[in-house]
């Protein structure tokens, strides 16, 4: 008898927290669904864009998150960086992140952009001074300062800045969109890592879904 009370004790200990425990996100609770599906570069990868700024501390903590859960992707996932600019002051961050895209040093030089402006206190706001931080990681400091200016770079900004802005919907940052179709908060995940898990929940959910 004892055994068996002891038994239903443990099922029902069980069942409680399986309650407290969610199984599954909720969008309108957990997660956005955006009205207006918003295309991705490629139809074959599930894309998740990070929409960060440079000058933004949470995101500067979120950083070494984002980094972590993109080495344990599988290949049909891809990891987009956008530089949100809600400034004229911030074009100049977004525009250093495509000349390093461009020069392909993003990798190297992403977390030391962030310590430089969010530790070292460091001005980027001008072309020079990018192009001097780039040089420090290997590019061509003229080849910077070409890039910078450029039309693409120009192009690509003024892209990203309009798909923030108004098809993604976004005023803060962090925030992430998943294949053009969801949009997480860290308001409505609660903390940065569970951003992250609803971006794993719905990159699955998105696999079943293709299958």
């Amino acid at each position: 008898m004892r055994i068996l009370t002891g038994l239903l004790v443990l099922t029902l200990s069980m069942a409680a927290m399986a309650q407290q425990t969610p199984t599954q996100y909720q969008a309108g609770r957990h997660y956005e669904v955006l009205s207006t599906p918003v295309p991705t570069s490629d139809p074959d990868k599930i894309e998740v864009v990070e929409i960060f700024s440079y000058l933004c501390g949470h995101c500067f903590t979120f950083a070494p998150l984002v980094s972590a859960w993109e080495e344990r992707q599988k290949d049909d996932v891809v990891l987009v960086h956008a530089h949100a600019v809600w400034a004229p002051a911030m074009e100049a961050y977004a525009r250093g992140l495509h000349t390093a895209k461009a020069l392909g040093i993003f990798e190297e030089v992403h977390m030391p952009i962030f310590t430089a402006v969010h530790q070292e206190r460091k001005q980027m706001t001008t072309p020079e001074q990018w192009a001097d931080f780039l040089a420090s990681y290997g590019a061509d400091r003229e080849e910077a300062l070409k890039t910078y200016g450029s039309m693409g770079v120009t192009r690509i900004v003024r892209r990203d800045t309009n798909r923030i802005r108004n098809q993604y919907g976004i005023r803060g940052t962090p925030e992430i969109v998943v294949d053009g179709k969801y949009r997480i908060t860290a308001g409505s995940a609660g903390t940065h890592s569970e951003m992250l898990r609803i971006v794993d929940f719905l990159v699955e959910k998105i696999r079943a879904e293709n299958e």
